[in-house]
C-alpha cells in the first residue's frame, strides 16, 4: 500500500482536520456563561454534553464539546420554567399594557417588549444572568446605521431595507404602550427609545425558536407565538453544511 508522507498530502490533512473554532472566548462572556448556567442549574437545567464556549471561525460564538456526537442524540433540553414565550410574559404585569395599549401585538413585539423592560431592571431581573449573554451589538440590517447600510450590495438592498422598515413599523406600532411603561417606573424613564428597542427585537430575530403555540384559535404558520427564548440553548450554532 503506498504511502502519503509528502509535504502537499501532510498539508491537505492539517487543512482537512483543522479546527474550525477559536478558544479564546473573552473572560467576561466566560463568565457570565457560568452564571447563566449556574442559575440555570438552580432551576433544573442540566446539559447532556460537556458544552464549552468557542468562536467560530463561520457561524460565531457558540458552544463547542468534545464528547462524540451521534445522530439522533440529546445534546441540550431546556426546562419548560426557563423558556420565555409571548403568552407567559402576558400573564405578567405587561399582560395589562398590551391588553389597553396594543392589543393586536405580536409574539416577536411581545417577546422584544420583555427583554427591554428586564434590560433596565439589572440585577434585580430575575433574567438578568441571559440578558448578560446576549450579544450587544447585531449585524443583521435592521441594527446597521445608514453609513453600514449604503455599501450593501445593490442585489440585496431591497430585503436589507424591508427588515429595517420591518423593525421600524413595529416599535411605531408599540409607542403609545411604551410611553405609558415609561410612566410607569422610574427605571424605565426615557429609556425606552428606539434604539434600545431595536436591539430587542434584533435579539428576539436572531435567537429565538420555534415551540408548539399555546395560544387559543391558533391560526397556523402566520401565528407568531410560535416563537420562544431559550436561555443557553442560543448559543448552538451549526454550519449551514451539516443535518440537523
Amino acid at each position: 500500500m503506498k504511502k502519503h508522507c509528502g509535504r502537499t498530502y501532510r498539508k491537505r490533512r492539517n487543512k482537512k482536520i483543522k479546527p474550525s473554532a477559536v478558544s479564546n472566548v473573552p473572560s467576561e462572556a466566560n463568565q457570565n456563561l457560568s452564571l447563566l448556567l449556574k442559575w440555570m442549574g438552580m432551576k433544573g437545567f442540566k446539559a447532556a454534553k460537556k458544552l464549552h464556549p468557542a468562536i467560530f471561525i463561520d457561524t460565531g460564538r457558540g458552544l463547542m464539546t468534545k464528547d462524540s456526537i451521534n445522530s439522533g442524540d440529546l445534546i441540550v433540553a431546556i426546562p419548560q420554567n426557563l423558556l420565555i414565550t409571548p403568552h407567559k410574559v402576558l400573564k405578567s404585569h405587561l399582560g395589562n399594557f398590551f391588553k389597553r395599549y396594543c392589543p393586536q401585538a405580536s409574539g416577536h413585539q411581545i417577546l422584544s417588549v420583555f427583554l427591554i423592560c428586564e434590560k433596565f431592571k439589572g440585577v434585580s431581573s430575575d433574567w438578568c444572568h441571559y440578558i448578560e449573554t446576549l450579544p450587544k451589538t447585531y449585524s443583521i440590517p435592521a441594527y446597521l446605521n445608514q453609513h453600514s447600510l449604503s455599501v450593501i450590495p445593490e442585489f440585496l438592498i431591497g430585503q436589507a431595507l424591508d427588515q429595517v422598515m420591518l423593525c421600524k413599523n413595529s416599535y411605531e406600532q408599540l409607542k403609545l404602550l411604551l410611553q405609558n411603561l415609561e410612566a410607569s417606573c422610574h427605571l424605565f424613564k426615557g429609556a425606552l427609545d428606539f434604539d434600545v428597542y431595536k436591539w430587542a427585537w434584533c435579539s428576539v430575530n436572531t435567537r429565538c425558536i420555534f415551540i408548539d403555540c399555546d395560544k387559543n384559535h391558533c391560526i397556523g404558520k402566520l401565528c407568531t407565538y410560535h416563537l420562544a427564548l431559550a436561555p443557553f440553548l442560543d448559543l448552538l450554532n451549526h454550519s449551514a453544511h451539516v443535518q440537523v
